[in-house]
Order: structure tokens, then sequence, then C-alpha cells
């Protein structure tokens, strides 16, 4: 008995020294696909770290870009079919698995990534250890299709309206997301903070590599590149279709750098369009910042994004952008400044590129332009603050101090 007694004061103490020097220890529900969610959400937790904060990663299997380090732990939620259903609910597993982290850590917050069933989860968690005793703030972070996309189907709704309604903050990726929350759900707006994806302009950036771009381009052959998961909704065609226009105008090749399920389709589509010998598909690739540094153009074709990371990669590289403009996007790309926004039309797409891949000077001022706003705006040096920023001011308003 005294024993435990004691246990509970040091760790008491231990937790009101850290708090006063501001240090938080988090847990963070991710998931673990190669995606901008995914990927984000991981980098933020190396991020946090780095600032002094404890960081407890959940997630159904090891985040793709996850590599342990001090302050970095991971915690995998286990598979637990049940017979009757033939599978895992891991609605539940998350649950428990984020029940167990918070007793055992004395975690000060938790930060769920993705509304879908995540957020949906951490309430569950919440109310098991509220009964309990224990409690904390949710913060759920809404990344894109988990609110424009799952959350306008009926069978999901009523559960991430409850998911956002109850969650003692949100945070959105991208202005026209947050009014997506707001409108579709019914969340006040003052509950809603925007805090941009982020970039390391110290990884991308210009940089000469000549050899690399002999491969694919022989002099006077500029270069576009695309970059995305293959994905219907990346509508590589669209790309596709515009390249074809592109390439009669002048003398271009387009690199296109992923792989998802339209990968094959879009192979047969080239040839059809007899651009077979003009397009590489080069699948994934491990040094993805190399191949911006040797493009002349970026191109993005996607039908919605919420925010769109490749943008904020190219513009990093100083590579001027064709995208379209949809929800997030013009939020990133500037008009005319770090390159154009476009409709679906593959006409006007082909217009646009081809004014920048004509124009040596135009082209070279968008790049600047583009690096510039991405070291104002969506630098990690800049965003991570406002991430720390956000989580101690739930901390205060959910009566937990914090110093420094």
């Amino acid at each position: 008995m005294l024993e435990s007694w004691i246990k509970m004061v040091l760790e008491a103490t231990e937790d009101l020294v850290r708090r006063a020097l501001g240090r938080m220890k988090i847990g963070m529900v991710v998931t673990p696909t190669l995606s901008g969610t995914g990927i984000v959400s991981t980098n933020l937790a190396f991020e946090l770290a780095k600032y002094g904060h404890e960081v407890h990663l959940l997630s159904i299997r090891k985040p793709f870009a996850l590599k342990l380090r001090k302050n970095v732990r991971f915690h995998r939620v286990p598979e637990a079919p049940l017979y009757t259903i033939k599978s895992t609910p891991f609605t539940v597993t998350i649950a428990g698995k984020v029940v167990d982290i918070f007793k055992r850590e004395r975690l000060d917050l938790l930060n769920v990534h993705y509304a879908l069933p995540y957020s949906i989860s951490a309430h569950l968690a919440k109310e098991i250890c509220n009964a309990q005793g224990v409690t904390f703030p949710l913060i759920t972070t809404v990344h894109g299709t988990d609110i424009h996309t799952f959350g306008r189907q009926k069978i999901y709704r009523e559960a991430i309206t409850y998911a956002l309604e109850r969650s003692d903050g949100i945070t959105s990726v991208s202005k026209f997301l947050a009014k997506l929350v707001v409108k579709d759900f019914g969340i006040p707006r003052s509950k809603v903070k925007v805090i941009y994806n982020f970039t390391y302009p110290d990884h991308f950036k210009p940089r000469s590599l000549p050899k690399l771009r002999r491969r694919f381009a022989k002099k006077g052959e500029k270069l576009i590149l695309h970059v995305s998961n293959f994905r219907p909704v990346k509508r590589i065609d669209l790309a596709l279709n515009a390249f074809a226009l592109i390439s009669k105008r002048t003398n271009a090749k387009l690199l296109l750098l992923g792989h998802g399920p339209d990968f094959e389709k879009a192979r047969k589509l080239a040839k059809e369009l007899g651009i077979a010998e003009r397009v590489y598909f080069l699948g994934k690739q491990k040094r993805v910042e190399n191949f911006y540094s040797i493009a002349d153009l970026f191109l993005f074709t996607s039908k919605i994004e919420s925010f769109g990371i490749p943008l904020i990669e190219a513009m990093a590289s100083e590579v001027p952008v064709v995208a379209p403009k949809v929800g997030g996007i013009p939020e990133i790309v500037k008009h005319g400044r770090t390159g154009y926004l476009t409709s679906d039309d593959p006409s006007e797409i082909a217009e646009y590129c081809v004014s920048i891949l004509e124009d040596p000077e135009l082209a070279r001022r968008m790049g600047k332009l583009g690096r510039k706003d991405v070291l104002r705006r969506f630098s990690v040096d800049v965003i991570i603050p406002k991430y720390i920023a956000y989580y101690k001011r739930i901390l205060s308003k959910c009566g937990v101090a914090m110093g420094m």
C-alpha cells in the first residue's frame, strides 16, 4: 500500500516537473499507408520529438515513414479477429490500445489523424478512461477524404458528426476543408484550426543533376513531372490527354512517378494516344526530390484535393506548377505567380503548360516565387510551432497548465 502511494506521488511530481518545462506526452493515432496523411502525421511526430516532446504513435501496422528515434515510440494495434464476423473490429481494438497506453504512460493528450475510424475509436477510449478516472483532451485532425468523400456517405455521416462535435479541438489541413467541416457537419468555425501540411525545404530544393536529366531528355527537350498514387481521383488520364496536346506544340517528355490501381490503365492510354515513347512510367522512387530537380514543370490533375503535398515539394524545388482550381489547391498555388490554376479541359491545361515551357524567364520567376512561398507558409519550421501552440491551448482549455 505504501509502495503504491510513493509511486503515485513520484509519478505526479514527474508530471508536474515535465509540464513546468513545457514538455508534453502526446498520443497520436496515424494511418500506416504510403499517403499524404500517413507521411505527414508520422513526420509530425518526428518533429515534435525534436522539440523535446514525447510522442507515442499508435497504428494497425508500422507506418511507412516510421524510423524510431529519441522521444518517439510505436505501439502496434493488434489484430484480434472475432470468429463471429471473421474480421478484426479495429474501431474497438484501437480504442482498447489507446486506453492501455494512456493509463500506462500518463499521456497529456491524444491527436488522431483522420476522422474515420480513428476519432470514433478515440471517443470510445475517452469514455472508458473517464469511467476509470483518467481524462485527456482529444484533438481530431481532418485530412480530406474523411470529410469530402466518406463524410458525405449517409452510413458514416452521423458517426463523424458525433466525433467532431465531441472533440476538444479540430485541426484542418486547409481552409477549404475547414469550411466543409463547418458547412456539412455543423461545427462552429471557431472550433476548427487550420494548420497547413508542411515540407522540408532543405530536402526539396533546386539542385543540378545533369546526368539524371540526360537519362530522359535530350538537349532542348523539356521535362514535365507528375507524382501521385495513381488512384482514379488523381486523373492520370487527364494528364496524359493534356500531354498529348502539349507534345504536338513543344518538344517535351512526361515523367510519371508513383503506382496504384490506374497504373496499367495509364500505360494502355499512352499507347492509344501515340505518346508512349515520350512518357516514362517510373513507379515508386526512393529519391523523389531528385526528379523534382530535373523537372521544368510540375503537372497536377486531381479531381479533388484538400491540400496536395507534391505541390509544395515542387514549389520548394523551384518548379512552376500547373494544377486544377479545386479544393485547397488555390490556397497553395497562386495563379500567374507560382504557376497556373486550370479547369479540367485538356486544351486549357496544355495551353498553360506550353506557355511556361516556352518562356524560361517566366518559369524561373515562378519557381523562385514558389520556393519563397514555401519558406514563408509551408516550411516545417513554420508549421510545427503552430501544432505545439495549439496543443498547449487545448490543454489549457481543459485545465492542464504547461510551462514555457
